[in-house]
């Protein structure tokens, strides 16, 4: 038995569609740790909440191809304890959001909580080691400067150029976002992707937080767009925001072709999860 078990920590989706780079995340883990057992949970609580009520209709659900870890899908705490029933001596709890923001650092709090735990005697405690890995694009960090994590992430995206390029377009991506934590993240993105794809011009955009839609609406300088979100899962906001945006564009007089995939339904994308749990393992000494 593996003395280690990752935890796949999803913000997480309602939406079937959304679940795709979920379970492709998931995948992309597997086929590296064959040998680890990886679990999923989701950090947001409505999400979750969705998800108990549905599986009073499990078999609806199942039947649409929904697995059953995700209608049985827990929240990180009682994921974290399940794990520790389990006698796992090393616990990596592997965040799949875009950055260190709201959801991220809550995560990271949990975290830490339980890395507290001092017994009085060391065989009293509950596993050796919990530690926490970097979301996509980073976080800050002395060791793993944030910005080398978002080129490897953009490098990730060249399908999404080149779609671009064939519609001789500019590529407009939507991003979550948070009013409540800084989001400026997102003007570095977006000139760093300018940096290594300067071959189309690219912009950002945030569903809530800066830049907004009507900041960047100013800036756009071709009237064909392909329109996409920057995020983890194309979910409700791929489904309703980013709709939105398509029809003010077209009133705007813009061509606009709606790409709804999520990031990580990209495979080299979720790889990204995958070099950050070997990076932290690595710094606390986990055999993987």
């Amino acid at each position: 038995m593996s003395k280690t078990c990752i935890i796949l920590a999803n913000f997480g989706s309602t939406q079937l569609n959304g679940l795709k780079a979920i379970l492709n995340i998931e995948k992309a883990i597997k086929d590296e740790f064959p040998n680890i057992p990886v679990k999923i949970t989701f950090t947001s609580n409505i999400v979750r909440k969705i998800w108990r009520k549905r599986k009073n209709e499990a078999e609806k659900w199942i039947a649409k191809g929904v697995p059953e870890k995700i209608l049985n899908v827990k929240g990180v705490i009682p994921t974290i304890g399940e794990v520790i029933e389990e006698e796992y001596e090393n616990i990596i709890v592997q965040p799949t959001h875009i950055f260190y923001m709201e959801q991220v650092h809550d995560l990271f709090s949990i975290v830490k909580a339980f890395q507290s735990i001092n017994t009085m005697q060391k065989k009293s405690k509950p596993f050796k080691k919990i530690v926490m890995g970097r979301p996509a694009l980073g976080m800050f960090s002395e060791k793993y400067h944030y910005v080398e994590d978002i080129k490897k992430a953009v490098k990730t995206l060249i399908e999404d150029v080149e779609f671009a390029n064939r519609k001789n377009s500019l590529l407009l991506y939507m991003a979550h976002g948070n009013e409540k934590f800084p989001s400026g993240i997102f003007y570095e993105v977006e000139k760093i992707f300018n940096e290594i794809f300067p071959e189309i011009d690219t912009f950002f955009s945030c569903v809530e937080g800066r830049p907004n839609f009507n900041e960047v609406l100013k800036k756009l300088n071709n009237k064909n767009v392909v329109l996409k979100p920057f995020m983890i899962v194309a979910g409700i906001h791929a489904k309703e925001d980013m709709h939105n945006w398509k029809n003010i564009l077209e009133k705007e007089g813009y061509n606009v072709s709606v790409v709804e995939k999520g990031l990580a339904e990209n495979y080299e994308f979720a790889k990204i999860f995958e070099n950050h749990i070997k990076d932290v393992a690595i710094d606390n000494e986990i055999e993987l």
